[in-house]
């Protein structure tokens, strides 16, 4: 298991960074300098597949694989800022192009959060108003 301390830095710095690497190692790259996906062919056969990314960032990812004939599709994120950079919308749009239906969608933001009052940060007030998380599962039509 994680240590909180280690997932608590995780978060932080991705939702600090998240607009330096915005669509930039999606499929089908493994990373900025690295080979790709049309030349290692780890997903070759996702037809008709159900696939579950973590640490989904932006979506990208997912998008590839549903125009890639995936079957079912699986999205999470530790990351707000990452999952800020596409919104809920962007998802859904992009997965119904390519032929997926959402069958459920789990946002969650914390208890504290929502019930924060007073002097609150932008931060704070962007959380109340935009899930902290979320999970959603499509299926291909």
């Amino acid at each position: 298991m994680i240590d909180a301390a280690v997932r608590e830095k995780n978060r932080q710095y991705w939702d600090g960074a998240a607009d330096n690497w915005f669509g930039a190692t999606a499929l089908p790259e493994y990373g900025v300098h690295c080979v790709t996906e049309d030349e290692l062919h780890f997903f070759d056969g996702v037809q008709g597949k159900r696939l579950l990314e973590v640490g989904c960032g932006s979506g990208h990812s997912l998008v590839w694989q549903a125009k890639h004939g995936a079957g079912e599709l699986w999205g999470l994120d530790i990351s707000e800022s990452q999952l800020r950079n596409y919104s809920i919308s962007d998802y859904v749009n992009a997965l119904a192009d390519a032929g997926f239906a959402i069958e459920r969608l789990v946002e969650q933001t914390d208890a504290e959060t929502l019930a924060a009052s007073g002097d609150l940060t932008d931060k704070m007030r962007q959380a109340q108003m935009h899930p902290l998380s979320f999970v959603f599962k499509a299926r291909k039509l």
